[in-house]
């Protein structure tokens, strides 16, 4: 949503439930729906395609078409930019080290964030912290 100088104020979405019903039925929003959520609520443990197609219930070269045919990405492209976007908002909410928010979001070491971090935003997230912190009185 945009306010009349074209200002983005908000975003708009549709939800809807998803069970295990429409999964079993083969309805691939579904099966996508339920391993969102799941990515979601675990996204600082390791996730394996593999256990994202049980989830799906599908197997896991149909569940990587799927997910890429429905996301435009893989499972695990997916799952790295949604840390990486959890922990933007970590950086600016919060004072805590680099390497606490690497370590809560599922990065093996605050070297690997980094790496990550500025592969995705082009810079790196000690200087993306300063830059939303704006400037200071």
């Amino acid at each position: 949503l945009c306010d009349a100088r074209g200002t983005i104020i908000g975003t708009v979405g549709m939800t809807r439930v998803i069970d295990a019903t429409a999964v079993h039925a083969g309805n691939e929003d579904a099966a996508v729906g339920l391993v969102l959520v799941h990515m979601r609520k675990h996204f600082a443990e390791p996730l394996t395609n593999a256990e994202l197609a049980q989830i799906a219930g599908r197997s896991v070269r149909a569940f990587e078409r799927m997910f890429r045919r429905q996301m435009q990405a893989t499972p695990q492209q997916f799952l790295r930019r949604l840390r990486l976007r959890l922990a933007c908002r970590e950086l600016t909410t919060t004072r805590r080290s680099l390497a606490a928010i690497a370590v809560s979001h599922g990065f093996c070491d605050q070297s690997h964030f980094v790496r990550e971090f500025r592969r995705e935003f082009g810079l790196p997230p000690g200087e993306y912290r300063r830059r939303q912190a704006g400037p200071r009185p």
